[in-house]
């Protein structure tokens, strides 16, 4: 998810609706100002890259009209039936939809 802020503010986020044995975590995706390039692509200047965990509810900054990803990482119980999900992401107070699906296959531990 990308959020933006005209004129910057502070911003929470969480995802609701988790007890259909969905769970989430959220992280505050970070940039890294690269000053020579270090790959194939020969691109510098900001790279996102470090993942900066976020606990559900908890307050972060968004810079005005700098687009600041989120990356949420869903996680279910081994019981949980294949279909569709409903779950809805709250940012401040606007909540947005989040159509989930989830397939009949379980990774095992070690592969994981």
């Amino acid at each position: 998810m990308v959020l933006n802020s005209k004129v910057g503010s502070n911003a929470k986020i969480q995802i609701l609706n988790e007890n259909l044995g969905i769970s989430a975590e959220l992280h505050e995706v970070m940039y890294i100002n690269l000053d020579k390039n270090t790959d194939n692509l020969g691109r510098t200047g900001l790279y996102p890259d470090p993942l900066y965990p976020l606990s559900q509810g908890e307050n972060f900054v968004l810079e005005p009209m700098v687009n600041q990803p989120i990356w949420i990482t869903l996680h279910t119980e081994n019981a949980v039936a294949a279909g569709d999900y409903n779950l809805t992401v709250l940012v401040n107070e606007i909540a947005v939809p989040l159509k989930v699906h989830v397939f009949d296959l379980v990774f095992l531990k070690s592969y994981i």
